[in-house]
């Protein structure tokens, strides 16, 4: 392989680990080529031998003309540029002699020029993020009821990557304060950045968490947006043919409670998608006479027994606190039903199961009250046959 592609991940505080890094990728016969957009290099094979190489980093955010002739005099040609580092190469016949900018420079340049644009960078993410939090809140809120529960954060992956997003940009803060107050006492007191093992490992950990908070804040708006396309994705309809279509799926239906399936007029399906949770959320209104029965079914299967109980946990904490369906709280009891776990509300006619790996909510009501009582042997039977958990006993 003459090519390979890596990342530079080097800012303008970590000028010698940068140098020390390329030295070290030279010796094992490969040369840097040039860096593109986002710190992406492209290295290639070294012609000659790794030892006629030598590699020099120079804080220059803007060479011009004289700094390109005070280069070549000191034995150095500028190979590419990475934001304020001028990656500097030496000539295999030229005994190069160190070259550094930064000397020239005052105290508040050197801050202004190193430590400044990183730490400006985090603070305007941070102000972006926080920006986006505060939305999230006013948008998640209806009065003092909060409109996204526990369990919908469960069943969505975009909350994990904007917790991460911020978790990285908190660290990056943190990190770059840190090492620029260290940086500025070194400087103050006339001493050089010794290329240490832990200090290359910690500047490409500083390059690497901006670079982290944007990609985690790239994935958090394309998931949701992948979720809110859910409810365009499932089956809105009013037609028969169509719920038909629908009865091969582990869910409780109206002929499941002893309804007239001929007398639904409406069902509404939407698809859960997320890292941990593969589920469907199903609504039925049937006809009936003076008013109408509406049967709602949520099943989610997740990715461990854990995770299952915590959202069961989380359904239970969010309908005893919010509004269901317009029906007001629903305060789940737990019941011993043969399940792993099972819960019941207003009377068995709201029931809340786990079993394994599988989380379900199946209830029932209409305009004049309460549905059946869905705790009865027979109703319960399949029930869970419906939803493919087995009770045992």
């Amino acid at each position: 392989m003459r090519r390979k592609l890596g990342w530079f991940p080097y800012g303008a505080m970590d000028r010698a680990a940068a140098e020390d890094w390329l030295e070290r990728q030279s010796a094992r016969g490969w040369d840097l080529d040039r860096i593109g957009p986002g710190g992406l290099a492209l290295w290639r094979r070294a012609e000659e031998m790794p030892s006629g190489t030598r590699w020099c980093v120079d804080l220059c955010p803007e060479p011009e003309e004289a700094d390109l002739r005070r280069y070549r005099e000191a034995g150095w040609e500028l190979q590419t540029q990475s934001g304020p580092l001028a990656i500097l190469k030496a000539r295999t016949v030229a005994d190069p002699e160190p070259v550094r900018s930064d000397l020239r420079w005052t105290g508040r340049d050197r801050f202004r020029r190193t430590v400044w644009p990183p730490l400006q960078a985090e603070l305007e993410t941070a102000l972006a993020l926080l920006f986006l939090l505060a939305a999230l809140w006013i948008m998640a809120r209806q009065g003092r009821r909060p409109v996204v529960g526990p369990a919908d954060l469960l069943c969505r992956t975009s909350p994990l990557w904007l917790a991460l997003s911020v978790l990285c940009l908190t660290a990056g803060l943190f990190w770059i304060g840190v090492a620029g107050l260290a940086w500025w006492r070194r400087e103050r007191e006339g001493r050089a950045w010794r290329s240490t093992v832990l200090s290359r490992w910690a500047a490409r950990c500083r390059g690497l968490l901006p670079r982290l908070e944007r990609l985690f804040a790239a994935l958090y708006v394309l998931f949701r947006l992948w979720e809110l396309s859910m409810g365009v994705l499932g089956c809105h309809t009013t037609d028969p043919f169509r719920r038909a279509a629908l009865r091969d799926r582990p869910i409780v239906m109206a002929e499941d409670l002893g309804l007239d399936g001929r007398t639904v007029s409406r069902t509404d399906l939407s698809p859960v998608w997320a890292l941990m949770v593969r589920g469907e959320r199903y609504q039925e209104t049937v006809r009936q006479d003076g008013g109408y029965q509406f049967l709602t079914c949520e099943r989610y299967v997740c990715g461990t027994e854990g995770y299952a109980r915590r959202l069961a946990c989380a359904l239970a904490d969010q309908c005893g606190t919010g509004d269901y369906e317009g029906l007001g709280t629903l305060d789940f009891q737990p019941a011993e039903l043969g399940f792993d776990e099972s819960w019941t509300a207003r009377d068995g006619a709201f029931l809340l199961l786990r079993q394994g790996r599988t989380a379900a909510l199946v209830g029932t009501y209409s305009t004049e009250g309460l549905g059946p009582d869905l705790t009865e042997t027979g109703l319960l039977r399949r029930v869970a046959e419906r939803l493919g958990m087995e009770a045992e006993g």
